[in-house]
């Protein structure tokens, strides 16, 4: 009866860790570029993948550890993170995007271009960052970041 349980124990292990596995390549954790000091990252359902440069998070942060362990929303659990992605050609579905605190300019034009029911659900939300992939030295819009407070 032991060997049993024991076998039982060991299946279910291997399949946690599979399925551990598949969600980490599905949220694209394994083909993340290396992550500067004090960066963090985010990778949502809908395919958008951030590098989050300056982000604002709690000082007990330390910003360093290993890459796939450095997530924004983990780091700071106060707010929700919320990506909004836009549309980009097939080849970018997948790649990784540097999101930074926009502009003025920025965020008005792109709050200005986003659809009235979205701003309508995004209610009090904070815009954090625009995220860019650098595309042959031209920057491509990837999407936009948005953080509510966790309640």
């Amino acid at each position: 009866m032991l060997r049993w349980v024991s076998r039982i124990l060991i299946v279910s292990l291997i399949g946690y860790i599979g399925l551990l596995l598949y969600e980490y390549n599905r949220l694209g954790i394994f083909s993340m570029p290396d992550l500067p000091h004090g960066a963090y990252y985010v990778s949502f359902d809908s395919g958008l993948r951030g590098i989050v440069l300056n982000a604002d998070v709690p000082e007990t942060s330390t910003g360093s550890g290993p890459k796939f362990l450095r997530s924004l929303s983990v780091e700071n659990r106060d707010r929700r993170y919320i990506g909004i992605s836009q549309n980009v050609p097939s080849w970018f579905a997948n790649a990784w995007s540097v999101c930074e605190a926009p502009t003025e300019q920025e965020r008005d034009s792109i709050m200005e271009s986003l659809p009235n029911d979205t701003l309508h659900e995004l209610g009090n939300a904070r815009f954090e960052a625009v995220c860019q992939i650098d595309a042959d030295g031209e920057s491509l819009l990837r999407g936009v970041l948005f953080s509510v407070p966790r309640l």
